[in-house]
């Protein structure tokens, strides 16, 4: 796994409007996003957010859940059309419990993440990814966003996009994440909001053979 923070005048082609990355052409792009908790915890998406995610140049929305509200819902379906959702805890809208996701011969487990006890624990993800027999498993839930490998398999959270509150982490920073799955590598980006702009942070995973 490499990590590497871009630079500030790198954020401009890192706009999500576009589909390159300066010479890097996207394959398969995958908006990983949730806990928006709109209205009850926050107003809305934060405009330097909401500048990147337009409609047309994402291939689909996998969201950990606790959007709170229909109308987040239709928002989604606005940016892609293709777009897969887990039911978070305080969620009223029918969604399912876990998804299981194929992108070619790779398998993506999808859930919220509040029935991982402690919350967040990677032995208990861990056990629920087996479970779902997945190479990577998303979850939300704790607001905060994460990205790692563990026990043989990727382990992604895309955090609170609106810095929602919870009652571990009171003023979580807003955060979602881009996935660009190519045939040998997973490219994950994550973008955090810092005052009012947006900063990335590029995640590099090998995919297996």
């Amino acid at each position: 796994m490499r990590s590497l923070f871009l630079t500030p005048f790198f954020y401009v082609s890192c706009d999500i409007s576009k589909l390159t990355f300066g010479q890097h052409c996207f394959h398969f792009l995958v908006l990983v996003i949730g806990d928006f908790h709109i209205p009850d915890r926050s107003v809305c998406i934060h405009p330097a957010f909401k500048a990147l995610l337009s409609p047309g140049k994402i291939h689909h929305v996998w969201c950990t859940g606790n959007l709170t509200s229909r109308t987040i819902y239709d928002q989604l379906k606005f940016i892609c059309a293709d777009v897969h959702v887990v039911k978070g805890d305080f969620d009223q809208l029918p969604f399912p419990e876990t998804k299981v996701l194929t992108v070619g011969n790779l398998k993506i487990g999808l859930t919220h993440g509040h029935q991982s006890v402690p919350w967040g624990s990677r032995a208990s993800l861990s056990m629920l990814r087996r479970q779902l027999s997945v190479d990577v498993l998303i979850s939300g839930h704790t607001h905060v966003a994460e990205a790692y490998q563990y026990d043989g398999g990727i382990f992604l959270n895309p955090g609170s996009v609106t810095g929602a509150f919870t009652p571990l982490q009171k003023d979580p920073q807003p955060t979602f994440m881009l996935l660009d799955i190519q045939e040998s590598t997973i490219n994950l980006y994550t973008y955090r909001l810092v005052g009012n702009e947006h900063k990335v942070e590029r995640t590099e995973f090998p995919r297996a053979a």
